[in-house]
């Protein structure tokens, strides 16, 4: 398993609030649900805090939050604690399977999954539900509305936006 863990970690961290850039295979499916089925609301939150944590760490918002070493810390241990648990426990087959079958890939897709689950969940609270409704003062509905209007008879369409390219692997 020591051959998993730094690869895990690699892909909880580039992946996880991101959508899988592979269409997810039967493998990664069922692991996915048995994370979402096998986590309650108190482990989703502290997924979420974890990812919360982390991201603060990025120079960019660094300001927005502040949060201490040692309480990253500690949160890093209470989702590593969670994250056993899922994979070699209440997990085990489906996390095999996957594994097995889809390769690393199916961890990184079915973790996402589980941030998503997690903080849809969040989202739903009325004190975030105002702080989003917040932005809406920021946004122009006349401008959106001829955006997303058909184009004028007669005016070409907007050229497709060349591909984004996929995030290289960090070296080892």
């Amino acid at each position: 398993m020591k051959r998993v863990t730094p690869l895990l970690a690699v892909l909880l961290v580039t992946v996880i609030v991101s959508a899988p850039a592979v269409q997810a295979g039967v493998y990664t499916d069922e692991l996915s649900k048995c994370l979402v089925r096998s986590t309650t609301s108190e482990d989703k939150t502290a997924f979420v805090r974890w990812i919360f944590s982390i991201m603060g760490a990025h120079p960019d918002v660094k300001d927005l939050a502040v949060v201490t070493d040692g309480k990253r810390a500690e949160m890093g241990k209470q989702t590593g604690a969670l994250l056993m648990r899922l994979l070699t426990e209440s997990c085990v087959n489906e996390t095999r399977e996957a594994f097995k079958n889809e390769g690393d890939t199916a961890l990184g897709g079915s973790f996402s999954v589980l941030a998503q689950v997690a903080v849809r969940e969040l989202l739903v609270n009325p004190e975030v539900q105002a702080a989003i409704k917040e932005l809406a003062l920021s946004i122009d509905e006349e401008k959106l509305k001829a955006a997303f209007a058909p184009a004028p008879a007669g005016e070409a369409p907007a050229p497709a936006p060349a591909p984004v390219p996929a995030p290289s692997a960090p070296a080892k």
